[in-house]
């Protein structure tokens, strides 16, 4: 009876737990047939193995017999070496591909800590104004991008906090994450050994390091493998309250031992703090700490009324203090904000209560597990036997790890959000409970070896290397699939984004100025070389469109139609339909493809299509609106070359009203090459000659410098002109010219002739144009 009374209870105790979990499901599938109708439903399955439990812990319970070996001294070293070479590893394999998309950033959440980081930087408000997530990434991010900072200024690519780019930072940002997920491996170690034995420790070490969820976290900067670190810490700091003794028995142990320091116990809170100051659900770190802090309490001697008031002692408080101060440390304006901290929170707790499109469910306890298994089947299977082994043998240190993921598993499955990365901070746990019947095993094989009377050179071979070598092999073979899908994914990830690659074919195949039209998520192109537009939809103009308005190129993203053409086509049916005409009518203007795939092609597939536009060849080819005839003569002196340069014509409308852009296109051509680069100015005078609008740029927004004007080409020079709401109602006119900068001073270079009337040796004179008051 003894013998088996101690493993039901576990049992029971985990089909409870199980029942628990799936309430919700156990009574839809009585009530729709699929499982034997039961008054009370889940309530009575959960009432009667409640039930069970009690009955049986009438009796005496006994843990399992078999259990781990405490570390052998003569391995030390060898275990420090695996666990070294174990962390190295996970380090790499954390930063292989770690640049992923980059200067792009695909995943959302990433911006929500990084750019409020760099926030802080440039305004020195500490303050982030958002507490959906705890502060303290967000601070530790801002720390690495103030070495990022001085880096870029100490070799001359940054001047000030207000020339910063956030992607700029994103890599050193990443690569702090990546660290993190790292250090976490020897903590899961540490505490493995602890707990069950060297063994123990360096294969929940493995499968740590090659967790598949953790490793894609690893690489962004979320809070998602800070937590797990800071957990892992936190368990480590509980672990080492008890002492071994206690930790590997059942009951009570038969030595009494004092409890731990004052220090541990504040070194725990701490710890539990700041695992909290990562994400909020951390806090239930603290359930394992009780039972620690409770473990301990039940060895010293003493009436019940006695070992209750040393429950609640100094210790308890002094650990609860310093996790609420660690807490506050790292999210200081949790005080100082509050009205925006519990707002923040409260929306948290409702979104995840009432669901996120496209991650939601009603049955989350069976989609994390299931989720788990197709990322890591063999280290998830383990991890279930672990828990099944940990619940029926249910020593304390058992009893200890469970607490956690167990309660942690059931907050997040109540939840009608699921996201796989909710779950990173109970990976040390789980990790853990995963190499447990893989040292079990070991250890039940070790004993049937010793029952088989083997010669004692043959049991030695058998027990101390085959037995561990078969264990290690076992391990191995399970962490072998996350380690080839890691490295595949850092290979991918290592190679250049679509969105790249298109910038790059865009800059071999264009000419300086070229006008682009672009979806979201497609390249972000040089300002300086490029000028672009952006919109929803390619199919929100017709083909005409784009080229009445001169746009040489579209450029396409999977990231947008993707989703309506081929993964939700139910969702909008006329906007696919407008996207597959476009597709087909298009075909022979694809200019260049970028294929998104799963083993060398990031980021989004990116599509480029020619308009057919093209400028007009010669200036006898242009057809202006208003020709113009004015001939701009380049002074031969400071080394110009004496060119003329020929302003052909301008397209503007004759009225507009006051407030508007003034749409404006000038037609240059240049007899010959120029050595220098002018500026084009545009001045809006009204009747007494005053300047009330100017435009002062290069041509074609400064994408097309005059330097590199070609002899006899003609070019369109896009110039809007933005107007005042408050201009006076009125006549007009546009003084058109070029200059040359030099040394910060605007120097007259050209002498023109020729032009409409009014034109000066400055500048070519066009209108009138009419201005409107502007709408009320």
């Amino acid at each position: 009876m003894r013998r088996w009374t101690g493993p039901t209870v576990g049992l029971l105790l985990l089909a409870l737990y199980v029942v628990l979990l799936a309430r919700n499901d156990i009574d839809a599938l009585m009530g729709g047939g699929g499982l034997p109708a039961l008054p009370g439903g889940w309530k009575a399955l959960a009432g009667g193995l409640a039930l069970a439990i009690v009955v049986l812990l009438g009796a005496r319970v006994w843990p399992l017999r078999v259990h781990v070996a405490a570390p052998r001294a003569s391995t030390a070293n060898l275990s420090l070496l695996a666990i070294s070479l174990i962390t190295l590893g996970a380090l790499a394999l954390r930063v292989y591909g770690i640049s992923d998309n980059l200067p792009y950033t695909n995943y959302p959440d990433e911006p929500a800590v990084a750019d409020r980081a760099l926030h802080i930087l440039q305004t020195g408000d500490y303050n982030p104004h958002y507490f959906v997530y705890p502060n303290l990434y967000t601070y530790m991010q801002a720390a690495v991008y103030l070495l990022r900072f001085f880096a870029l200024v100490s070799n001359g690519s940054l001047q000030d906090v207000a020339g910063i780019v956030p992607t700029d930072f994103y890599l050193w940002g990443r690569l702090l994450t990546a660290l993190l997920g790292a250090l976490t491996v020897p903590l899961v170690y540490l505490t493995g050994r602890r707990l069950y034995g060297t063994g123990v420790g360096l294969a929940a070490s493995v499968f740590m390091s090659v967790n598949s969820v953790h490793l894609v976290h690893s690489q962004l900067i979320t809070t998602d493998v800070p937590a797990t670190f800071f957990s892992a810490l936190a368990l480590l700091m509980i672990v080492r309250l008890m002492p071994a003794a206690v930790l590997h028995s059942g009951q009570a142990a038969s030595s009494r031992v004092g409890p731990a320091s004052a220090g541990r116990y504040a070194l725990a809170g701490a710890a539990m703090g700041l695992a909290v100051g990562a994400k909020y659900n951390s806090a239930l770190v603290a359930l394992p700490f009780l039972l620690a802090h409770a473990y301990a309490c039940v060895e010293q001697p003493g009436m019940w009324t006695v070992r209750l008031g040393r429950f609640f002692g100094g210790r308890l408080w002094l650990a609860l203090g310093s996790m609420l101060l660690a807490f506050l440390l790292s999210t200081p304006f949790a005080l100082f904000d509050l009205p925006n901290f519990l707002n923040d929170v409260a929306s948290v707790v409702a979104h995840y209560r009432f669901g996120h499109a496209g991650h939601e469910g009603d049955s989350n306890w069976l989609y994390y597990v299931t989720s788990f298994l197709r990322s890591d089947l063999w280290p998830t299977l383990l991890t279930l036997a672990g828990v099944t082994m940990a619940f029926a043998r249910h020593r304390r240190a058992d009893v200890l790890l469970l607490a956690f993921p167990v309660a942690f598993y059931f907050s997040m499955s109540s939840y009608r959000v699921n996201f796989e990365r909710n779950l990173l901070p109970i990976l040390p746990f789980t990790s853990i409970l995963a190499a447990l019947p893989v040292a079990l095993g070991l250890a039940y094989a070790q004993q049937a070896a010793h029952r088989l009377a083997l010669s004692q050179a043959r049991l030695r071979r058998t027990q101390y290397t085959w037995l561990p070598l078969s264990a290690a092999l076992l391990v191995a073979v399970a962490a072998s699939p996350a380690t080839v899908a890691a490295l595949q994914r850092g290979y991918r990830q290592s190679q250049p984004d679509n969105r790249v690659r298109a910038s790059q074919w865009l800059d071999a195949n264009t000419e300086p100025g070229a006008k682009v039209w672009l979806e979201p998520v497609t390249p972000d192109l040089d300002p300086s070389r490029y000028l672009t537009a952006r919109g929803d939809h390619v199919t929100d103009h017709p083909l005409d469109w784009y080229r009445a308005n001169r746009y040489e190129y579209l450029v396409l993203s999977g990231g947008v139609y993707k989703d309506i053409v081929y993964d939700h086509p139910e969702q909008n049916p006329a906007l696919r339909e407008a996207y597959q005409r476009f597709f087909s009518e298009n075909e022979k203007r694809l200019a260049a493809g970028f294929e998104s795939n799963k083993t060398d092609h990031p980021g989004p597939t990116i599509l480029i299509y020619r308009t057919g536009y093209t400028a007009p060849a010669t200036p006898a080819d242009v057809h202006a609106e208003h020709p113009v005839g004015a001939l701009f003569h380049e002074n031969a002196a400071n080394g110009a070359g004496g060119v003329t340069v020929q302003l052909v014509g301008a397209d503007y409308p004759e009225a507009i009203k006051a407030g508007a852009s003034l749409p404006l296109t000038l037609y240059w051509s240049a007899d010959a090459g120029l050595s220098k680069d002018y500026t084009v100015f545009v001045h809006l005078v009204n009747e007494q000659g005053d300047v009330v609008a100017q435009r002062d740029t290069g041509p074609r927004d400064g994408t097309y410098p005059t330097s590199q004007w070609r002899a006899g080409e003609v070019v369109v020079d896009e110039a809007a002109l933005d107007l005042s709401a408050s201009l006076p109602a009125g006549s007009y006119t546009m003084r058109v010219g070029l200059y040359l900068q030099s040394g910060g001073q605007a120097v007259s270079a050209f002498s023109v002739t020729g032009g409409p009337p009014g034109s000066s040796p400055g500048y070519a004179l066009m209108g009138p144009l009419t201005v409107e008051a502007a709408e009320k």
